[in-house]
């Protein structure tokens, strides 16, 4: 018993301070990085002091407001860019496939929202619409033309406005048939399986009005900024791939110094104290 003792305070021993060890070596380390750290951040806010001094009262009054804000104000303002950022980025790509603009997108997508339609039917429904006024202009076969003589509505009449002018006229037409069955038939063939959850949207003949009311000018904003909302958005989703490249090179650097220290911790094997331990519980 006493042997078995004595063996495991040795090994716990030798394990203490080989851990002590890399620890010293690792924290000599952090600390290296720490330093340099904070001359790179004394660097930067040098520069932006002097960027400030050269601009003159105005910006240094705005810097100086900046530097008195609360984190959780600017964290909140970071986020709501960085979502601002996002919906122009998806807004755009959506404009970009069914022929429109981001404004007109942001303008059906709250039309949807208020009417309880789910934002992602759309792209669908819209594309479909588009698509069938298309057709029935270039195409004009009866299978094309029918859902818009039903409707009593021209297609050639439809080409030239925009994805919301379109929407409301087919929507007043849909609305004003009189048969439940048959105007959802109708719902659907020019809006697609969303046809029929689009029906309330329908009835509502002030819903655009309403939503152009809720957004006020972020439509003419997206359609003027969608596409740098978008590059921004491209850019901050990749932020941490810039950030990598940071810590890549510092890690070529440095791989060389720390690399031993994690050798010596991988060394180590814990497996055998553990069995020692176990047999001086049984003992």
């Amino acid at each position: 018993m006493g042997d078995v003792k004595t063996d495991l305070a040795l090994s716990i021993r030798k394990f203490r301070e080989s851990m002590q060890r890399a620890s010293r070596g690792l924290a000599a380390f952090m600390a290296r990085v720490a330093t340099a750290g904070r001359a790179m951040g004394a660097k930067l806010f040098g520069g932006l002091q002097r960027a400030a001094a050269l601009a003159g009262g105005v910006l240094r009054g705005a810097m100086t407001t900046i530097a008195a804000t609360s984190a959780v104000v600017g964290a909140a303002m970071a986020y709501g860019l960085k979502k601002a950022f996002d919906l122009g980025g998806r807004l755009s790509d959506i404009a970009s496939t069914l022929g429109t603009t981001a404004g007109q997108v942001l303008l059906l997508g709250e039309a949807f929202r208020q009417a309880g339609v789910s934002a992602e039917r759309l792209p669908d429904a819209i594309g479909r619409m588009s698509r069938g006024i298309v057709d029935a202009v270039n195409i004009g076969s009866e299978t094309t033309l029918e859902p818009f003589r039903a409707l009593k509505v021209k297609p050639e009449d439809l080409i030239d406005k925009s994805a919301s002018e379109a929407f409301q006229v087919i929507g007043a037409a849909i609305n004003a048939v009189q048969d439940p069955l048959q105007k959802l038939a109708r719902a659907r063939q020019i809006f697609g399986r969303a046809g029929g959850e689009l029906l309330p949207l329908f009835e509502d003949a002030e819903a655009l009005d309403k939503a152009a009311q809720m957004l006020g000018k972020q439509t003419s904003v997206m359609d003027s900024s969608a596409a740098d909302f978008d590059r921004a958005s491209d850019i901050l989703g990749g932020a941490w791939i810039k950030l990598q490249g940071f810590f890549v090179g510092l890690g070529a650097e440095l791989v060389k110094h720390i690399l031993p220290i994690l050798e010596s911790l991988n060394k180590i094997d814990l497996t055998e104290i553990g069995q020692r331990f176990g047999r001086s519980l049984l003992h």
